[in-house]
């Protein structure tokens, strides 16, 4: 009882760590990667950034365009686009009766009139009560 087991692990003075020998294959494969330098600038990141941007841009103001000539005049000058996300164009309009009225317009044929003419898919379309200024 009062000698230890020498085959325990806890026991043994000397383990592969402490030796300084790698006895792990992963360990000596991970000893001879490569690593590329990373970049010292942010060019590439910041021009994909300013493309994707300049593409939400683009299709934003295309929405825009295709809403002021596609919508009744009512809905124009009541509702506003706050813009699309994920294919879903979220509209900002004043009241329950201005929504009834544009879920009808978009029911009838408006919806297809409208991605038509902003050359975009559009899912749906998510209607927000927002207060009138």
């Amino acid at each position: 009882m009062g000698e230890p087991n020498p085959r325990s692990s806890h026991t043994s003075p000397e383990t592969p760590l402490q030796t300084g020998h790698r006895a792990d294959p992963l360990d000596r494969l991970r000893s001879m990667r490569v690593r590329p330098e990373r970049a010292r600038d942010l060019g590439g990141d910041m021009q994909m950034q300013m493309k994707a941007l300049r593409k939400v841009s683009r299709a934003e103001a295309s929405l825009q365009r295709a809403w002021e000539a596609a919508a009744p005049d009512e809905l124009v000058h009541r509702c506003t686009l706050a813009g699309i996300r994920a294919g879903k164009v979220i509209v900002h309009v004043p009241d329950a009766p201005t929504r009834y009225i544009a879920q009808q317009w978009l029911r009838s044929g408006g919806l297809g009139e409208l991605s038509a003419l902003a050359k975009l898919p559009i899912r749906g379309v998510q209607f927000q009560l927002v207060a009138a200024r």
